[in-house]
């Protein structure tokens, strides 16, 4: 049995690139669990696609991971350099409904 499109009133299909000057993509870990570590990416892409059924909607998202900073340098040159970290390697991370994470 198929379901029936789902109408939402003033709902437009299209496809939208997000604006990299608004967003923040960030996270935040638990240091020793005693401070928060924060950090977020500078340099990210990420697409939203609206279908006509909202219900097949999807959005895809790449960040630079060697873009990832503290916002003190530092901290940004520790985390580079760690050699668990490997970012040097892993230029790009990117995730869509289809396949999921997967480093780049």
């Amino acid at each position: 049995m198929t379901m029936p499109a789902v109408r939402i009133p003033g709902y437009v299909a299209g496809t939208w690139d997000i604006d990299p000057v608004h967003p923040h993509i960030g996270f935040m870990a638990q240091h020793l669990m005693v401070s928060k570590v924060r950090r977020h990416f500078e340099k990210f892409q990420a697409q939203i696609v609206t279908a006509e059924d909202p219900l097949r909607s999807w959005a895809n998202a790449a960040v630079e991971v060697n873009s990832v900073t503290a916002g003190n340098q530092t901290r940004d040159d520790h985390l580079r350099s760690d050699p668990n970290q490997r970012v040097d390697r892993r230029h790009a991370a990117a995730g869509s409904p289809d396949s999921g994470l997967f480093l780049g």
